[in-house]
């Protein structure tokens, strides 16, 4: 009961018996669920029901929680730490973890800068004295390409199972927990690097008996939250004309002009071409399957986990006649495992692996430079095509939007990693209470591939001579029709 010290536990049906009177308050608390506060109406009997239903906490209330390089009890943890689980991860699609930890955990700052991930071909290494030594937290190598995470300003050191490892495009699925712990004392043991703070990602553990298999599929639609409106070609010609008014010049655009452009009489010399329309589908899908099996007994558990995902872009898909799909689009295959040994009932060891296979697919312009034409190119600059079937333009505006995004080639870029990591602790509790000794070994095979194959098609402009009365469709030809007219 509120404000006193009255307490009573439930039986397994729920029934419990107190001494209530009118106004009094009832909180009831379960683990892992909200509380909820109750006030007591009039009594019209010694026995009451009521029907209460509590809500699911968002944080899990766990007794451990995961460190950079161990798990520690959760009353003896002095440190800074917020931590999400695995049914928040999951309630989000998405090619990385991060859009999941977006204004879930407090002292971790996620934004998105870009729309799509970036070829990765650059190096994660650098020569030193005694080889090769991998880079981690300096642009490449991280697997993320389109979010900034900061944690008091800086990033975070990224430690899975124990490792560092910049990784997050990873099946949520597979993940037990994500911890930001955002102290110097939760982060001592990073060294100089103690400062940035550190993201703790824990894979799923196996269970120590029996069988469970889960499989869960995924599928969505995504668009755009908002696309511009542009001008019509008449509305652009006239605002056109009256900005160049202002400046005391005269207008561009004559009444005839304008007239053409509001009723589309002649689409080739007076085109209105929406091109978010044209080059933008309205939605694309997503889609994610995951498949886990685990199971053990007391002398080994074992954890597989299979996922894929899927995501295409928001581009008009090429024609039937086109031999490569144009559309940004984004595949990922992935297969993890865990397996823990008890060797004996002092020694364990601990085998993690990972394998996964990511594949992506843009224009031959890249989706950057595309988009970017898209904003500067008005309705009125050229038709998609002439009235012969090649491509329309101009001087100002010499690369077509449509040939860019169905016609300039692809770009495909690939990415394959082997992580494998192994644990091994023995515990000298027979001699000394809590004292352990732990070796751990890393391994690590990446491979990056990039492949542009682009192309620039041609483009003409109509050009009207009247005293030829038809339209040319080559400035060649134009100044041939124009001498021969002349004589």
């Amino acid at each position: 009961m509120k404000n006193k010290d009255f307490k009573v536990i439930t039986d397994s049906d729920g029934i419990f018996k107190f001494e209530l009177k009118k106004g009094d308050v009832l909180r009831l608390s379960h683990p892992g669920f909200l509380h909820k506060e109750l006030k007591v109406g009039k009594l019209k009997s010694t026995e009451r029901i009521f029907r209460v239903t509590l809500s699911e906490q968002f944080i899990k209330e766990t007794k451990t929680i995961n460190r950079p390089y161990d798990v520690t009890d959760k009353k003896s943890f002095l440190g800074a730490a917020s931590t999400v689980y695995t049914d928040k991860l999951s309630s989000m699609m998405g090619t990385t973890i991060l859009p999941a930890l977006e204004g879930r955990l407090p002292g971790l700052n996620v934004t998105q800068y870009r729309g799509a991930r970036a070829h990765q071909t650059t190096a994660n290494f650098k020569g030193d004295i005694i080889g090769n030594i991998p880079l981690f937290g300096t642009g490449f190598y991280s697997d993320n390409t389109e979010f900034n995470v900061g944690s008091r300003g800086i990033g975070p050191v990224v430690v899975i199972d124990g490792i560092q490892r910049e990784l997050y495009s990873i099946d949520p699925d597979a993940i037990e927990s994500v911890s930001i712990q955002k102290d110097a004392l939760s982060s001592m043991f990073l060294g100089m690097r103690s400062s940035r703070g550190a993201l703790v990602i824990t894979t799923k553990e196996p269970i120590n008996q029996g069988f469970q298999l889960s499989f869960t599929g995924r599928f969505g639609v995504q668009s755009a939250l908002k696309t511009p409106n542009p001008l019509s070609s008449h509305q652009y010609a006239y605002l056109l004309n009256e900005a160049l008014q202002n400046d005391g010049k005269d207008p561009f655009y004559t009444y005839d002009d304008f007239n053409k452009f509001r009723t589309q009489s002649n689409p080739y010399t007076h085109p209105d071409v929406n091109w978010f329309d044209e080059i933008l589908n309205k939605s694309a899908i997503t889609q994610s399957y995951n498949l886990n099996v685990t199971g053990g007994n007391k002398f080994a558990q074992y954890f597989v986990n299979v996922g894929y995902v899927g995501e295409k872009g928001l581009f008009s898909n090429p024609s039937s006649s086109d031999a490569h799909d144009t559309n940004l689009s984004f595949s990922r295959y992935m297969i993890s495992s865990k397996v823990n040994i008890n060797i004996t009932d002092d020694f364990t060891a601990k085998v993690t692996l990972l394998g996964r296979v990511e594949d992506g697919n843009q224009p031959g312009v890249s989706y950057g430079n595309l988009i970017n034409s898209i904003y500067t190119t008005p309705n009125n600059a050229y038709p998609i095509k002439n009235p012969n079937g090649t491509w329309g333009g101009n001087v100002s505006f010499d690369n077509n939007l449509i040939s860019q995004a169905i016609n300039s080639g692809y770009i495909t870029d690939s990415a394959r990693d082997m992580v494998g990591g192994i644990n091994l602790k023995y515990s000298f509790d027979k001699l000394v209470q809590g004292l352990s000794a732990r070796m751990v070994g890393n391994i690590s095979i990446q491979n990056r591939s990039y492949i542009q194959r682009s192309k620039r098609s041609p483009i003409y402009a109509i050009v009207l001579i009247k005293t030829v009365k038809r339209y040319i469709l080559s400035m060649d030809q134009a100044i041939r029709s124009l001498i021969a007219s002349t004589r």
